[in-house]
């Protein structure tokens, strides 16, 4: 039915009144907002005045909403400005600005909180925090539910953010006129608790009871509902295809087959409705087709019925029954939701990790199409370029299993759409067909390991390099170290690059899994982890991640490395680059040990000491021979040596050799317009050779960084002798802080040389270091900058 009429709402209201079910709260209620609206600007930024308006359980209780811990929230000067600006900043009079302009504020208030202040979002609590500040804007509808419920009655709309209650409250005041005082907004709100109460009662078109002794104070967020029972990976369906129009479309076509209807006349109504030009026949016919085949009607006797999902469906402003039914019947979506649960993901990051999770997903067409389904439904949101979920999705969430199961490698692309047949879907419940061997994630890596993918070839992957990045010096010798030391055994695809700081050794990882993805029609993203080794590592739970118990939901917190090798575990015939930076800033056999221990045996890689699986984390896996390892170290006095244990089972490569003749010329041939400093080049080259034999050269960063100095310069429009000047400062920041060492011939030589090559280019500020830095190390045996 649509939604009700002025009449209607005058009606419904003026026996509301007069009867007052919830007296006895309404009265709390007012009393409530009087308090809170009463706080002065001083008064209302004090901590108890915030400890008041988030803990506000006299306005209205929220059950389980309340045991949120935001307490750090009331001392926060962000979140207290952001929600003192509720009420002093003027909003739009026109209501769906009004609307938009609440709505924001909730999110940008949610974002402030979660998950800085609150390991928990407040949906809740901070939907109350605004009734009391906007009592004539905000209704006492907290949850998504109740929003939605009043919604469909006031604007015939199924939307369920805040800002909504903006849009309910002036169909509430085009019915009812404006409001009087602070007493008629509590009035009001309390009706559109009303409204919730008794949505299915006034969608039928009857009145409601109206009984002023039965009704106790309502709490707007009861306990959810059991765990979601998932059908078997075999048995679900392999994805889900988007339908034009989305939820209205849906509901529009169960709408119709009520009483029995066939497809040409749920065709002819759809055309109707939307108009020949708008809804063409092939589309029209397509749509009812993947209703049909998602389970929510169904054909009996020759005519098409709504199923028990199609009819759960049109008596819930939600749409609950299709979230569910899909959620336990199809893959993906909940896949989908669960990985949003720790936080907004770039949309981006979020379609790689799903296509990564599914063996024979080799686009994004369904990775995507799962993505519209999520925002379809109300499960999750665009915003500020990531997605993140709703409140809605996040009570979905709340309800999925520890573990989802992934589909077991099939003989078939999985991206074929094959939904415009007749038949269900190979792999649905009930096609007959004989399913695959169950498959859990944490199972993945039991099956046999295929034999390796073919690697592209040397020559391939330099020419990708070079097409990527035309002004990386990358030396031939170099690349064919690596290439052959990542291909010559499989069970110890692992190498170091040691040496010189800025010469290129994670960039050329990096552009080497580029490269080699690429050539494999891969995308990078989700087949390489690069992570830097932090100083205090000392176990392996920042790679494997760690058991959180003290989390307010006990999880398995996942680190990036852990994701890419439960990835490389679940498809072993793919490539995947885990790239350590920094590797001996800690000790690497401390945080490294189980990696070494499984490169040995070639046999299983202990993730955690649990004997379940947790959250998708099983105990181990057998170590993936599809895993290649590339470290960079450094050796100076802030790292670690690197121990025979870890040397044993890695290819050392050694990163001494500068070429920065090469980098000059392919930096200016990549670049033609760019500025050549050619006394500057001129300069660095031969202090290059100068700290060579010391080994306190530089590489191609310091070089780059120096010339970008420069640059710098001439675009602010430096003369001649400024540039001169910004040389000598360049120098003396990037290149002559790396000198240090004990007495020596070569260092002494070196130090006199330096200095003389600063003086004859007119640097004097690093000449007269350098200077000091030799009589230093004369006369104690020790320099440094």
């Amino acid at each position: 039915m649509p939604a009700l009429s002025s009449d209607r709402i005058r009606t419904l209201f003026s026996a509301f009144r007069e009867h007052d079910p919830h007296q006895a709260w309404r009265i709390q209620y007012s009393n409530a907002v009087a308090r809170m609206q009463g706080y002065d600007k001083r008064a209302l930024r004090t901590p108890e005045a915030q400890e008041d308006l988030w803990s506000a359980r006299d306005l209205a209780t929220i059950g389980p909403g309340d045991a949120v811990n935001v307490r750090a929230a009331f001392t926060d000067p962000e979140v207290i400005e952001a929600v003192a600006a509720i009420r002093e900043q003027a909003l739009p009079k026109n209501p769906q600005d009004r609307a938009a302009a609440v709505d924001s504020a909730y999110r940008a208030i949610m974002v402030l909180v979660h998950p800085r202040l609150s390991k928990k979002r407040p949906w809740t609590r901070l939907a109350r925090l605004f009734a009391a500040l906007l009592p004539r804007d905000v209704h006492c509808c907290f949850t998504s539910a109740s929003r939605a419920s009043v919604n469909l009655l006031l604007l015939d709309e199924r939307d369920d953010s805040v800002g909504s209650a903006v849009l309910a409250r002036a169909r509430l005041r085009e019915a009812l006129g404006p409001e009087a005082d602070l007493d008629d907004d509590v009035w009001r709100s309390v009706f559109c608790w009303w409204l919730h109460e008794n949505v299915a009662t006034l969608r039928r078109g009857e009145d409601p009871p109206v009984d002023a002794t039965a009704a106790p104070v309502p709490a707007d967020d009861a306990p959810l509902p059991e765990p979601l029972r998932i059908a078997p990976a075999h048995r679900l369906r392999k994805g889900i295809w988007g339908i034009k129009g989305g939820m209205r479309m849906i509901r529009l076509i169960v709408e119709t087959a009520q009483g029995g209807a066939s497809v040409d006349d749920i065709i002819e109504t759809l055309r109707d409705i939307h108009g020949d030009e708008n809804l063409a026949l092939g589309s029209a016919r397509r749509c009812v087709n993947r209703v049909r085949l998602l389970g929510i009607i169904e054909n009996r006797g020759g005519l098409f019925h709504p199923s028990e999902v199609g009819d759960r469906l049109l008596k819930d402003p939600r749409p609950d029954a299709v979230v569910e039914h899909l959620l336990t019947t199809t893959f993906g979506l909940g896949h989908y939701i669960r990985q949003l649960a720790e936080g907004p993901l770039p949309r981006e990051e979020a379609l790689s990790n799903m296509q990564a999770i599914h063996p024979t997903w080799t686009t994004m067409r369904m990775p995507t199409s799962l993505e519209k389904w999520a925002r379809t439904l109300g499960l999750a949101r665009r915003h500020d370029g990531k997605v993140e979920l709703t409140e809605y999705g996040e009570e979905w969430e709340s309800r999925l299993p520890a573990v989802l199961e992934v589909p077991p490698r099939r003989e078939v692309d999985d991206d074929d759409d094959d939904d415009e047949n007749d038949n269900v879907s190979a792999g649905h419940p009930g096609t007959g067909k004989a399913p695959g061997p169950r498959f859990r994630t944490d199972r993945a890596a039991q099956s046999p390991q295929p034999a390796p993918p073919t690697p592209p070839s040397l020559v391939a992957l330099d020419r990708a390099i070079a097409a990527a990045a035309p002004d990386f010096v990358v030396r031939p010798d170099l690349l064919r170290a690596l290439h052959l030391a990542w291909h010559s055994i499989p069970t110890k695809r692992f190498v170091i690059f040691s040496g010189l700081s800025g010469t290129g050794k994670t960039a050329l990882l990096n552009l080497y899994a580029e490269a080699y993805c690429t050539l494999m029609g891969l995308d990078v993203r989700a087949h390489r982890a690069v992570t830097a080794v932090a100083p205090d590592w000392r176990d392996p739970s920042s790679l494997l991640g760690y058991f959180n118990a003290l989390h307010a939901d006990p999880t398995y917190q996942r680190e990036p490395a852990l994701r890419l090798l439960l990835a490389a575990a679940r498809d072993p015939g793919r490539p995947y680059f885990l790239i350590l930076d920094e590797m001996n800033l800690a000790r690497v056999e401390h945080y490294f040990a189980p990696f070494l221990s499984a490169m040995e045996t070639a046999d299983r890689l202990v993730l955690h000491a649990h004997e379940e699986t947790i959250n998708g984390v099983p105990p181990t896996i057998t170590w993936p021979h599809n895993l290649f390892i590339g470290g960079t170290v450094n050796m100076d006095e802030t790292t670690h040596a690197i121990s025979d244990k870890v040397l044993d089972r890695a290819f050392t490569i050694e990163f001494w050799e500068v070429d920065l003749n090469a980098y000059f010329d392919r930096r200016a041939k990549e670049r033609p317009s760019a500025i050549r400093h050619s006394k500057a080049e001129a300069l660095l080259l031969a202090l290059g050779e100068q700290l060579k034999p010391v080994r306190r050269h530089f590489g191609y960063r310091s070089a780059r960084e120096v010339l970008a100095f420069l640059d710098a310069g001439v675009k602010a429009g430096l003369d001649t002798s400024a540039l001169a000047e910004a040389l000598d400062q360049a120098v003396f920041s990037k290149i002559l802080p790396r000198i240090r060492g004990e007495e020596s011939e070569p260092l002494l030589r070196a130090l006199t040389e330096s200095a003389r090559l600063c003086a004859k280019a007119g640097l004097p500020r690093s000449e007269a270091k350098l200077r000091r830095m030799h009589g230093t190390l004369q006369s104690t045996g020790l320099t440094h900058f």
